[in-house]
């Protein structure tokens, strides 16, 4: 009885010691980013994770999975605290593009992509405060140059085509120094183009890319003030 009494009195002491020491502590909350406005500059990595096919006359070629990487731009301006717009801009190459080599000449095949989107994005008042999220609207043009040769003659060839976009994005973003940051940031986009028809030999070449899911990996640096 006198030891559970004394495990008794000691179990109260080390709560009260506990709600005063909690009392005292600063209260762990989110503070708003440093500034109202920013830019980055960056790089990504890209995926169209579907099956994109070509038809050149009667032939249909199909693959799963086409490859990009290229750079990205933009800046957003603070509209209330947690929430800011802002533009982005980016171009991505393909890397799936390659040259083939016949008996009468090479083929040489180059893509990019190019996005713009406005950005709506979110910094959740949550502890620790690096986390937002994003979503975006904008135009995208696909564009793809061909040379050929045929022979002792070299044939160029391009074609474009524009769509719209939608997506959703998630970072992480890190102050370095006095108003640096660096960030990384995972992104989903639909991206509706037409389309992409070129001249050939057999009449028409009809290129067609899937419209979802486009996914990318980003690095971006930039400034806030």
């Amino acid at each position: 009885m006198q030891l559970r009494a004394r495990s008794g009195v000691l179990a109260s002491c080390v709560l009260v010691a506990s709600a005063l020491a909690l009392a005292k502590a600063p209260a762990a909350r989110a503070e708003a980013l440093p500034g109202s406005v920013d830019i980055f500059v960056g790089g990504h990595a890209l995926v169209l994770a579907a099956e994109s096919c070509e038809r050149d006359g009667d032939v249909e070629a199909c693959q799963v999975g086409r490859f990009f990487a290229g750079f990205q731009l933009g800046g957003h301006a603070q509209v209330v605290p947690w929430f800011a717009l802002g533009l982005r801009l980016s171009g991505s190459a393909d890397l799936d593009g390659s040259m083939t080599v016949g008996s009468e000449g090479f083929e040489d095949r180059d893509a990019w992509l190019w996005r713009a989107a406005v950005r709506a994005r979110f910094d959740p008042p949550l502890w620790p405060r690096a986390l937002w999220l994003a979503a975006e609207l904008g135009v995208a043009v696909a564009v793809e140059m061909i040379d050929r040769q045929i022979i002792d003659r070299i044939q160029s060839t391009s074609g474009s085509s524009a769509g719209f976009l939608a997506g959703l994005a998630v970072g992480w973003e890190l102050d370095v120094h006095e108003g640096f940051v660096l960030g990384v940031e995972l992104q989903c986009q639909y991206v509706a183009i037409a389309p992409v028809t070129f001249a050939s030999e057999r009449g028409t070449r009809d290129e067609e890319a899937p419209k979802f899911p486009y996914i990318s990996v980003g690095l971006h640096g930039g400034y806030r003030w």
